[in-house]
């Protein structure tokens, strides 16, 4: 599982800080939430698995980790997940990494 996350860590960072920096407009706080979101994958993956999109993944437990770790997050995952890419929470809500904090 560790190579699963070095991989999408490798794959994902940049994508990931992109698309937080774009939608917070601050890259700081995007890359804290990114680096909060790989850490919890490697509390989760081992356990749950690795996520069919583990990209999706990052970018909203990033999201969640913004909105719960600093009480702001400028976007909304319906209006906007345009910006989130293709995929989805194999399991639906359940499948979610739990609220950062």
């Amino acid at each position: 599982m560790q190579q699963s996350i070095e991989r999408a860590f490798r794959e994902e960072w940049s994508r990931a800080v992109a698309i937080l920096t774009r939608a917070l407009g601050d890259l700081e706080l995007a890359e804290d939430a990114v680096q909060d979101a790989f850490a919890m994958a490697l509390e989760r993956w081992p356990r749950a698995g690795e996520p069919r999109n583990p990209g999706a993944w990052i970018v909203t437990a990033a999201i969640l980790a913004a909105a719960v770790t600093w009480g702001r997050c400028s976007i909304s995952l319906t209006t906007r997940s345009d910006r989130l890419g293709s995929g989805g929470w194999p399991g639906g809500w359940k499948g979610m990494p739990a609220r950062a904090g």
